[in-house]
């Protein structure tokens, strides 16, 4: 009887463990099921949970290693991690995601970075290279998304080494600013000595300056034809302005005192060489932009 007795109150307690596993096993399998290498498949996710061992950290730990042999994978289920390699912060992961998944892909491979536990606590499953391994066989969906992320990751160390590899000095646009410059001052000097009016000077001064910083600008061959579809563009809707302007002032006889500008144009002939001018603005700005799409739009969608 007394040991009847025992069991009955220690029933509570076990029932309130059971319940609490339970809860924690829904939390691991719904973060799971949210991992880009486990993209929603319940299979592949039920595989981690039967397979891995629930392991706990705190902030300031090394989770991973680096230059060491082992090979486990580390899905995070709750906190964050910092990845550096020799000490020089790379890249920042948090739960839902997992690390250590390219030293696991292939056995044999030394740890690349240390894996810092950057919150004040994290829980992850730790998953060995021989289970990891065993379901990219198992699961192809698994391994598809495991060398994507890859990929991504690959790409996204490049894009790193991109930016820090370029050389110093003066952007195109700096560049391009000082010689619109020095051409509107020289214009406007120019001007000056042959005897124009302050108004004249001032806008043969600013067109010089403009139509040089365009010039050079539109030299940097990377972005060339986005700048040119741009400029395309501009001009596109400046003409429909000065169009509907020049047409609307000139049909009822009225003249406007603008200087280097005739709104006195027959308006059959005005309307004709407006929309052929708007058709040939539009198409340019069109190929231009999917000139630029074709020659840069890949570097954008992989960032």
């Amino acid at each position: 009887m007394p040991e009847k007795k025992k069991l009955e109150e220690a029933a509570p307690s076990l029932n309130r463990i059971a319940t609490d596993e339970s809860d924690i096993r829904e939390r691991e399998l719904s973060t799971l099921l949210n991992n880009d290498l486990v993209a929603g498949n319940l299979s592949i996710a039920e595989k981690i949970l039967r397979s891995a061992k629930r392991l706990p950290f705190k902030k300031g730990d090394k989770v991973i290693m680096q230059g060491a042999p082992d090979d486990c994978a580390y899905f995070i289920i709750s906190g964050s991690v910092d990845i550096r390699i020799n000490g020089k912060h790379i890249d920042f992961r948090c739960a839902p995601q997992a690390v250590g998944e390219m030293a696991a892909k292939r056995a044999g491979e030394v740890r690349t970075a240390d894996v810092v536990v950057a919150s004040e606590i994290l829980e992850a499953l730790a998953l060995s290279g021989s289970e990891f391994r065993a379901i990219m066989r198992a699961f192809e969906t698994f391994s598809d998304n495991l060398n994507n992320s890859i990929d991504a990751l690959s790409r996204k160390k490049i894009s790193q080494l991109g930016v820090k590899s370029e050389p110093r000095g003066w952007s195109w646009t700096a560049i391009s600013g000082g010689v619109g410059l020095a051409a509107a001052l020289a214009g406007s000097v120019f001007v000056w000595l042959a005897g124009y009016s302050p108004l004249q000077i001032a806008l043969a001064s600013a067109i010089l300056g403009i139509a040089a910083f365009i010039i050079i600008i539109l030299s940097n061959p990377i972005y060339l034809y986005r700048k040119l579809s741009i400029s395309s563009g501009t001009a596109l809707v400046l003409y429909i302005v000065y169009g509907a302007l020049s047409y609307s002032l000139t049909i009822n006889g009225t003249e406007l005192g603008i200087p280097y500008i005739d709104f006195q144009a027959h308006g059959e002939q005005k309307i004709e060489t407006l929309v052929l001018s708007i058709v040939g603005l539009g198409i340019s700005s069109i190929t231009f932009g999917y000139l630029d799409l074709r020659l840069n739009g890949r570097d954008v969608k992989s960032q």
